[in-house]
Formats: structure tokens, sequence, C-alpha cells
């Protein structure tokens, strides 16, 4: 599906419309596509830049705006995790973004529960920038971590 396709509606905002419609990418070249949006509940898709999967894999995603803000979550399924975010729309000298917390929640082996739950829940922050025409996707960012939690994961827990 592409933007010109998908449902277009801006939410309201005091001084101006905010539209989180179309395609966002973070600093990960994770992607986010936000498909349409009625009665403020969000649906879309995600594709992670990281992890040890296919990258052109696509995620359903599901969320809510309200003015400026949103929040939306993954269910990674097969990977074992679900991960959530939600942020403020902004702008700034290099146009539109997203500034997002995320929280991540991954399935630890009941038997390990006891000593490991705490290893199951992990944090941190994403900055979604908006993609004009057809910017290429980076999958070789300099700051591209090998493991990092905003997206499906292997970890041992030996």
């Amino acid at each position: 599906m592409n933007a010109s396709t998908a449902k277009s509606v801006a939410t309201k905002k005091t001084r101006e419309s905010v539209n989180f419609l179309g395609l966002w990418r973070n600093q990960h070249g994770s992607e986010v596509y936000l498909a349409a949006v009625e009665n403020g509940l969000l649906t879309g898709t995600f594709k992670t830049g990281v992890g040890a999967h296919d990258p052109d894999e696509e995620f359903a995603l599901t969320g809510f705006i309200s003015d400026d803000l949103i929040s939306f979550s993954v269910n990674f399924g097969k990977y074992g995790c679900l991960t959530s975010w939600s942020g403020q729309h902004t702008g700034g000298l290099d146009g539109p973004r997203i500034e997002t917390m995320w929280h991540l929640a991954r399935a630890i082996p009941e038997k390990l529960e006891a000593r490991h739950l705490w290893a199951g829940f992990w944090t941190g922050a994403d900055t979604f920038k908006r993609v004009e025409g057809e910017a290429k996707r980076d999958l070789n960012l300099f700051d591209r971590p090998t493991m990092s939690p905003s997206y499906p994961f292997k970890v041992s827990l030996k």
C-alpha cells in the first residue's frame, strides 16, 4: 500500500493539522507505514531495519492518535515479543519527525522466569523521520546496533 491509496485523515491540532499518514523511518532503518486513521484508531505496518531476520518482513501495527500524540504497538509473533511506542509529532529544520519512547516485552521460558524475568523488559527511544519520495532504506547505518531491543532479536539466557 502506498500513501496515495491510504485513507487520508489528518488529526486536528490547535494551530495546524498533523498528518501522521505515510512512511516514516527511524535511526536504525526501521520503517513505519501509517496507513489509516479512523476516529483516532491507527493501522499500518512495521518493517525492522535490524535483527536476524528478513528486513522486508512486515508486521501489523495498530495504535491511536490524539492531536499531535501517537501510540502504536507491534506483535512480533513468531519472535516472541511485543513492542509499543508512544510519542509526539514535532518539526524542525530537518523536517517533521516523531519522537518516541518504546517498551518491549519478550517471552522468557517458564523454567527461567524465577531468575531471568527481568530480562524480558526493555525500553529505549526512537526518532522517526518522514520519508519523502523514493528515498532508499540504508540497512548498513554506522550506528546500527547488532542487537537492539526495539525489534525482534535472539538472546541466550544461559
